[in-house]
């Protein structure tokens, strides 16, 4: 199979322009094209604009042998062999009064090469290619460390994957192509063949050109239509999905005609899918999950020779690009031709932390996101001493501003030093939908003291509203809490987490402007040292406020507490609001006339002032 490939024919034809003309002669007003599409030559003379006259008396010939060719404005001249040819055309002009005009002539040479499987392509002796291990299998044989070396070596057919590991199994795939006609001004028309053989469920021709690509099951040619001349590289790409790992992929360069070989540039190699890397920034980490979700469900050409190495590895385009340009085909981690939760693996596999920046400074009619704990203090007992857990919601939204159409979010939450390795991260279903229909991820950098999040719908339904995407739970180790309040002299401790790296995707793709608010949530961890702040610990875990954060109404719970006066206060500690409670277990505060903010609740009780946090949406 092999040596008959290296026998498909392959013509290239190299010209230059020579605008040489004899010292006597004038411009008279046309311009030559001519190029050749195999063996075809393909010759005109142009009027240019402005221009009236008529032409007469044209002649082409080989200026080597001085053979006429033809005596019309158009010449179609097939070429005996390959070689060097130089194509002259002698015109006169009649102006419309019948007048004699001008006399003119032109030359351009033309070069056309023999067939082979790689011809030297001019001006890329020089190219530089990055040194990146995706293997081609080129059609004289030899393996090439990427598609870049196989350009750069002449080669103008290669097959993904090193010689001799191509899938025999379950077949082969080969293409041929023919420049049918075109010119300059009109574009060309290119018909290909598929010669793909095996047991094979999808065949796709992807013609070079930024065009939709081509998907069937199973066909014989296709004739598609470059409105440019140039150098293309087409790839076949051919898979049975009810057999994993039966994936073959050729890539052919051809030129349209001789013209564009000596004016267009070599194309890009393919872009290069690094497992994990979805948005292909060259870096694995939560924002990767959003572009992940995005692609859900979607599905196109499997990954020759894949695997879950942190490598560039080649890969056919898929069909679906978004809308800055990114192919479906990097959101296919594992390379199994198909997005969905084995993805995730190689993103976790090769995580790397977000890069610590400051979220977007709080704007109007812009969503929030924060961390809110489900206490005001902890308090901790010097007699029992246990490791302390912290328990955070990370809420998105409020009442007064919530967020609309939102289908993932990405963001870093930065925690205390004391904290130990790991915080669990648990996802709430309440927002964004159930378990099974979204994809999460929960990832600590403790060198950092940084711990990723991202959560993101599989479908692009959106969600509008307010409420928690996760809980959060992290652990202190009981001595050094202790060590750290000793050093300060201060029994108080302060734990806050901001959020920073935020990156958020609506239901379209689009990028949604979340920020965070001004004041952060505090937690004070208090070592309690008598008896009362014990039973004060104690009273305070049964006062509850609900909903938090509220509107307009919230309703104070404070059960068989003995509660004297309620007051709130705004962040500069000012009283906002005072009221005696109204029920002998519950009381209904009415907000409605507090801006949006954080706030403190303070009970006045027999154990003294008791503290909750209050959120007003």
């Amino acid at each position: 199979m092999r040596n008959a490939l290296t026998l498909l024919v392959f013509f290239l034809a190299f010209s230059t322009t020579i605008h040489a003309q004899l010292p006597t002669e004038i411009d008279c007003g046309y311009r030559l094209e001519i190029t050749a599409i195999d063996k075809k030559v393909k010759g005109k003379l142009l009027q240019q604009e402005g221009v009236h006259s008529h032409l007469t008396q044209v002649v082409w010939s080989n200026a080597k042998t001085g053979e006429i060719l033809g005596n019309n404005s158009d010449l179609s001249y097939e070429l005996p062999e390959a070689g060097t040819y130089t194509f002259k055309v002698s015109y006169q002009t009649v102006l419309p009064s019948g007048g004699l005009g001008c006399s003119s002539q032109l030359e351009q040479e033309l070069v056309v090469l023999e067939p082979g499987c790689y011809q030297a392509f001019p001006g890329i002796g020089n190219t530089f290619c990055p040194s990146v291990f995706a293997p081609v299998c080129g059609c004289n044989g030899i393996t090439y460390p990427n598609e870049c070396e196989a350009s750069a070596a002449g080669v103008f057919t290669w097959w993904a994957g090193e010689c001799g590991t191509q899938p025999a199994n379950c077949g082969t795939t080969d293409f041929s192509f023919q420049v049918l006609q075109g010119s300059p001004s009109i574009g060309y028309w290119v018909r290909f063949k598929n010669q793909a053989a095996g047991d094979f469920t999808h065949i796709q021709l992807d013609f070079g050109d930024s065009s939709q690509i081509f998907l069937a099951s199973d066909w014989n040619s296709r004739v598609h239509h470059y409105p440019v001349g140039g150098i293309y590289r087409a790839t076949l790409t051919a898979w049975n999905i009810n057999q994993p790992g039966c994936v073959s992929s050729v890539t052919k360069t051809f030129v349209t005609d001789a013209l564009s070989l000596a004016t267009a540039s070599l194309p890009a190699s393919t872009d290069y899918v690094l497992p994990g890397d979805a948005n292909g920034d060259g870096k694995a980490n939560a924002y990767d999950l959003l572009y992940l979700s995005k692609g859900y469900g979607q599905s196109g050409s499997p990954r020759p020779e894949a695997s879950s190495d942190w490598a560039p590895q080649y890969a056919p385009n898929w069909l679906l690009e978004t809308q800055d340009g990114i192919n479906y085909k990097h959101f296919d981690g594992n390379g199994d031709g198909a997005v969905n939760e084995s993805d995730q693996q190689p993103l976790e596999m090769h995580y790397q932390p977000l890069g610590s920046y400051s979220p977007m400074p709080p704007a109007p009619n812009t969503p929030q996101i924060y961390v809110q704990f489900d206490q005001d203090t902890l308090y901790i007992d010097p007699n029992d001493p246990l490791s302390l857990q912290i328990t955070a919601n990370v809420l998105l939204g409020t009442p007064n501003q919530p967020v609309e159409n939102l289908r993932g979010i990405a963001c870093a939450l930065k925690y205390p030093e004391f904290v130990a390795h790991d915080p669990s991260m648990h996802y709430d279903s309440s927002f964004l939908g159930n378990y099974s229909s979204v994809l999460h991820m929960g990832r600590d950098y403790h060198a950092q003291h940084q711990f990723d999040l991202a959560v993101s719908q599989k479908t692009n339904t959106g969600a509008s509203g307010y409420g928690k995407l996760a809980e959060i739970a992290f652990r202190a180790d009981y001595i050094i809490i202790i060590d750290i309040i000793d050093r300060e002299a201060s029994q108080i401790l302060p734990f806050v987490i901001p959020v920073e790296s935020i990156k958020a995707l609506d239901a379209s793709g689009q990028f949604l402007p979340i920020s965070t608010p001004i004041e952060v949530d505090t937690l004070w961890i208090k070592v309690n040292t008598t008896t009362t702040s014990t039973s004060a610990a104690a009273a305070e875990k049964t006062i509850r406020l609900s909903p938090n954060p509220a509107s307009h109404n919230i309703l104070l719970e404070t059960g068989s507490l003995d509660v004297r006066q309620i007051r709130i206060h705004n962040s500069l500690g000012q009283v906002v609001l005072t009221q005696v409670p109204s029920g002998k277990d519950q009381t209904l505060l009415d907000l409605t006339t507090l801006e949006p903010g954080i706030y403190q609740l303070q009970l006045d009780t027999p154990f003294g002032i008791l503290r909750k946090k209050l959120v007003k949406g």
